[in-house]
């Protein structure tokens, strides 16, 4: 038995792998695996005795995602150490190795880095809605590196964490209070501005979504080139519908601009020729020439 265990595997350097290494190896990560089975559930049930609200889901997902990322970092060193390998040595001997890595491997550090940031500062979580580079999405998942994000259209997108936390990022699932959008329209110069606006709120009152506290209000916009611009604004907690919402409320507006008779001018462009004034000189030169015969 002793003489199995102690079995050669693989020998390379000063580095001997051995049947006793791999059932360590394996030994860890059982140990491990069965750790985390245990320290999730005794999390979640702590959590679960608070107050509801009190802890989300994506704040349960980080620390769950952090407590992974610990217990196998610590389980690596001990793998290292069961094949008697000491880091510090392994570091010191390999440090320009990794220096040219960590060159080349940067943005990747950067990524690394950035997820580490999202799990712990909670800025960005499993379940937000967010806006990133004209795209809206409800975060699904934040790995070590990159994030997934599934837009309106149920497409996942993956994004590396840096982008989530360098540019600019709107969060919408961090309004406490509704937010406010707007519809533009146009109409022609013959339309009572009056009317228009009494019709626009009218159209945003109808829809459901439309909240009524605060409520709908229009803002008269500028005298166009061939229009009157007015501004519906609106406020709505349905962040990912909002678009389809706007396209409803113009469905309603168009509607009620026709059975009021509100025309919607298209551009147009007037064209004003003027006659200019012949002079007799330029009449003269212009008329046929006669030959005169003798």
């Amino acid at each position: 038995m002793t003489d199995w265990i102690n079995y050669k595997i693989l020998e390379f350097g000063s580095v001997t792998i051995t049947v006793e290494n791999i059932l360590i190896v394996v030994a860890i990560l059982l140990i491990t695996k069965l750790a985390l089975i245990l320290v999730h559930y005794g999390l979640a049930k702590k959590l679960g005795k608070q107050s509801p609200g009190a802890v989300d889901e994506g704040k349960k997902y980080a620390y769950q995602k952090v407590l992974t990322y610990l217990f196998y970092f610590v389980a690596t060193i001990l793998i290292f150490q069961s094949f008697g390998l000491k880091l510090t040595v392994l570091l010191t001997g390999s440090a320009a190795l990794l220096v040219g890595v960590g060159i080349g491997l940067q943005q990747t550090f950067n990524d690394l880095i950035s997820g580490f940031i999202l799990l712990t500062e909670g800025s960005v979580k499993k379940g937000d809605i967010v806006n990133i580079a004209s795209i809206i999405g409800t975060v699904k998942e934040i790995g070590i590196r990159t994030s997934k994000i599934e837009t309106r259209d149920d497409i996942v997108m993956i994004i590396p964490n840096s982008k989530l936390v360098v540019e600019n990022v709107i969060n919408w699932s961090h309004n406490a209070l509704p937010t406010r959008f707007q519809v533009l329209v146009g109409v022609a110069y013959s339309s009572n501005p009056e009317e228009v606006t009494t019709l626009l709120l009218k159209a945003a009152n109808q829809h459901p979504s439309v909240l009524k506290n605060p409520g709908p209000s229009v803002q008269f916009k500028d005298f166009g080139n061939s229009s009157i611009d007015f501004i519906l604004h609106f406020y709505t907690l349905d962040f990912l519908g909002v678009d389809q919402i706007k396209s409803q409320l113009r469905y309603i507006i168009f509607d009620l601009f026709g059975k009021n008779e509100v025309q919607i001018p298209f551009p147009q462009t007037d064209l004003w020729i003027k006659e200019m004034p012949l002079n007799s000189k330029l009449i003269a030169q212009l008329e046929p020439k006669t030959s005169k015969k003798h």
